[in-house]
């Protein structure tokens, strides 16, 4: 159950984009097999591997898909071509919580095991998709090529973002998928800013006030792996009026020195008149890749299911 801090920090969407829409009837194509990258084994405890006998083979079921059970995270990238996935998790509750990554080899469908993880309140700690492994215990089946993720948690206002790294290009991008709305969209949290320490991708928050009158709004820095508060700065916007602000600016207006380990943060961005005044801001976030001269968009994260 989200508690009053979390609803005032993300609102709940009301209603459907799709209503009253009217859409034309059409015949079914069917997906080449191909195109399948992950399928999840039945929700039951014979799902799990016992040691290494490799006995399940059920394809996905359709309930388990149109659920609310998981968060499916596919395609993840596992190194061998240079790119690697990397799983943030945000958590927006008062309290610590925890988020169940269960690891389904491709094309088995057999669930390797789980990686229970805990995420403070505020924090996004960062794992590579090794680490979750790792934890997990994970080592694939010879004729597996790959993995997907299903991700679960007990609370509701938890988040995830998937981003990939290519050590070759020195490239990353967000890949974070949703099903439906996802956190991003209601444009209050940021998630994994990159501080004045990772000087190469700079990062830039957009920020629009489409308000006919002038805005404060208040931006809260807490560090990503604890989420301990760093600082808070109060932002006056003029009336309707965008902004492209580097995250340095943030830093010496709120005094914020990072450490030589904190290299992301969070910002929590809400109106100073409080959680009861209407919102009338837009948020981004941007980073900025010396290597290529050229932006990327790191705004979107998505919530993860019960």
């Amino acid at each position: 159950m989200r508690n009053t801090l979390s609803l005032a920090i993300i609102p709940v969407l009301m209603g459907s984009l799709l209503h009253g829409t009217c859409v034309a009837a059409q015949d079914a194509v069917t997906i080449p097999n191909s195109f399948v990258i992950g399928t999840l084994p039945p929700d039951s405890s014979s799902a799990h591997i016992d040691g290494a006998t490799q006995t399940l083979r059920t394809q996905e079921k359709q309930k388990a898909v149109l659920g609310s059970l998981y968060t499916v995270v596919a395609p993840i990238f596992l190194g061998g071509d240079g790119n690697t996935s990397f799983i943030r998790f945000y958590n927006f509750e008062l309290y610590t919580t925890t988020v169940t990554a269960r690891v389904v080899g491709f094309p088995s469908a057999l669930q390797y095991g789980s990686a229970v993880v805990a995420v403070p309140f505020g924090a996004s700690p960062q794992y590579s998709i090794g680490e979750i492994m790792n934890i997990a215990r994970v080592s694939l089946f010879p004729g597996d090529t790959g993995v997907s993720l299903y991700l679960s948690s007990p609370d509701n206002a938890v988040a995830y973002q998937h981003v990939i790294w290519s050590s070759v290009s020195r490239f990353f991008e967000n890949m974070t998928l949703c099903n439906d709305s996802s956190l991003s969209d209601l444009n209050k949290v940021l998630v994994n800013v990159h501080t004045s320490r990772l000087s190469d991708y700079p990062s830039r928050i957009v920020l629009h006030n489409y308000s006919a009158n002038p805005r404060n709004y208040d931006v809260f820095i807490t560090d990503a792996r604890t989420g301990a508060l760093r600082g808070k700065v109060v932002v006056s916007t003029s009336a309707n009026t965008s902004y492209l602000i580097p995250f340095s600016w943030f830093e010496q207006q709120a005094g914020y020195f990072p450490g030589p380990n904190e290299v992301h943060v969070n910002l929590l961005i809400g109106a100073s008149e409080g959680s009861s005044a209407p919102y009338y801001g837009v948020v981004g976030h941007l980073v900025f890749n010396s290597f290529f001269q050229s932006y990327t968009n790191m705004t979107q994260s998505c919530s993860i299911e019960g």
